[in-house]
């Protein structure tokens, strides 16, 4: 059983983004939902070490051990990115953007890798804020603008070359 597997490239996370660098994101529907997420790289693990390790039977719930309501993933995606979580996405957003899929996000399920767990795997991702961190990594540069995948770098040179531009000439169109 596989929870919602955290990944910049697509799945919920990646619908989530877009919203966050204009800074619109927030809490989908009422955000007291439970969201049982997993770090991409423990979900690869977990499915490894479920082929490999005999000590793993029965159904294997492939989540982080530590699940969060969907405010709290929302708050710890703001903090990342350096944005904040304040507009909630109403229900029928979610379901005209996710589909199917978004029976998961509305109702949630609080689910526990009992398996794994018992079986001794560790977790490089328990936290929510670690596994975002590690996975929008480029996307928390400070003094950066983040567009898609790819970051636009405003250093400190050309801010204030940018600045003194506007001051001398305030409708210049074009900083060289």
């Amino acid at each position: 059983r596989l929870g919602i597997v955290l990944d910049r490239d697509g799945g919920a996370l990646g619908k989530m983004l877009p919203t966050f660098q204009i800074f619109a994101g927030g809490p989908m529907g009422d955000g007291a939902q439970w969201f049982s997420w997993v770090h991409r790289e423990d979900a690869v693990g977990i499915v490894v070490e479920s082929l490999t390790n005999p000590e793993m039977r029965g159904p294997v719930n492939v989540t982080a051990p530590n699940p969060v309501r969907m405010g709290e993933m929302c708050a710890a995606l703001g903090r990342t990115l350096g944005r904040p979580s304040w507009l909630p996405v109403p229900d029928f957003a979610i379901q005209a953007l996710l589909g199917e899929g978004a029976t998961v996000v509305l109702q949630g399920q609080k689910v526990a890798p009992n398996a794994a767990l018992k079986a001794g795997y560790k977790f490089k991702y328990e936290r929510i804020d670690d596994a975002l961190q590690n996975i929008l990594q480029e996307f928390n540069v400070p003094g950066t603008c983040a567009l898609g995948y790819n970051s636009l770098r405003f250093d400190d040179e050309f801010m204030r070359y940018a600045l003194y531009r506007h001051l001398q000439d305030p409708y210049a169109r074009e900083y060289r």
